[in-house]
């Protein structure tokens, strides 16, 4: 599936996950199941984003960004190795993509790439992961909290998806055709 529909579908699951959580309906290892799901697409995403923007701005990943992350292979990348990725190439791609695409110019006429709001909910959606995968037990030691974390989660993930950012992927086009 093309990346512009991966993030439209992601928007409408986040949608429709809100709705759920607000409602009340939802419990339990259901919430657990919306938090998982929520943050391994917005993680799928944002790993592709990175890797489109790079081809598309001609941006290599080695040797310096990967300096970055101790070196690892792009694949094997986390959410915070992709992060601290986006970090390290943010100057380089915000000024590449300006000049490649002109609704990234238009977007990005007055911030970077990865301002400090964008920065903060990328770290905060990282930090909810990491609990979620490593501490469950402190994510979700009670149904409040798990209900509590889910909402954040989701809600942080809801706003990092209007950033430019996810924006401007939808507008370029695969260097490679596809």
């Amino acid at each position: 599936m093309p990346l512009a529909q991966q993030v439209s579908k992601l928007r409408e699951n986040v949608m429709r996950w809100r709705d759920e959580l607000s409602s009340g309906n939802a419990r339990g290892t259901h919430v657990e199941g919306i938090a998982a799901k929520a943050v391994n697409s917005f993680e799928a995403i944002l790993h592709e984003s990175l890797r489109y923007s790079l081809e598309a701005c001609n941006v290599p990943y080695k040797p310096e960004l990967a300096s970055k992350v101790n070196n690892k292979r792009f694949d094997k990348l986390t959410l915070g190795d992709v992060v601290r990725t986006l970090e390290g190439a943010e100057e380089e791609l915000t000024k590449r993509l300006r000049s490649v695409s002109s609704d990234a110019a238009i977007l990005l006429k007055d911030r970077s790439l990865v301002d400090g709001s964008h920065k903060q909910r990328l770290n905060q959606i990282n930090k909810l992961r990491r609990l979620l995968t490593h501490h469950r037990d402190e994510f979700s030691k009670d149904e409040p909290t798990l209900i509590a974390n889910t909402k954040q989660l989701v809600g942080t993930i809801r706003e990092e998806l209007e950033e430019p950012f996810f924006k401007i992927m939808g507008t370029l086009s695969r260097p490679n055709g596809t």
